[in-house]
């Protein structure tokens, strides 16, 4: 039960920063990779992106938000690790899904 609130809060978290990265990945991908490698550049770009879009939307303009989540029971370790995880898994599933 605890860790479907904790789950639920970390994707509270998460899914601010899906749209910007992903957007961003795919415009960079398309700007400066050949067709046929734009969805695997993609997902590569994917992972620092929204690292670092949880820098600026999080650390840099709403530092007071990071509160909330510890009173949930995340630190700021802990979701800096969680999206990592995310991310990487977001890109390993959009490369494979890309070679079928």
């Amino acid at each position: 039960m605890k860790y479907r609130h904790l789950f639920k809060a970390w994707w509270i978290f998460y899914q601010k920063l899906i749209l910007p990265s992903l957007v961003t990945a795919l415009l960079l991908a398309v700007v400066s990779l050949p067709a046929n490698r734009i969805v695997q550049g993609a997902a590569l770009a994917y992972i620092p992106l929204s690292l670092f879009y949880q820098y600026i939307f999080y650390d840099y303009s709403r530092k007071g938000e990071y509160l909330f989540y510890y009173n949930l029971g995340l630190g700021k370790p802990v979701l800096w690790l969680f999206s990592l995880i995310a991310a990487c898994i977001v890109a390993i599933g959009v490369s494979v899904l890309s070679c079928l």
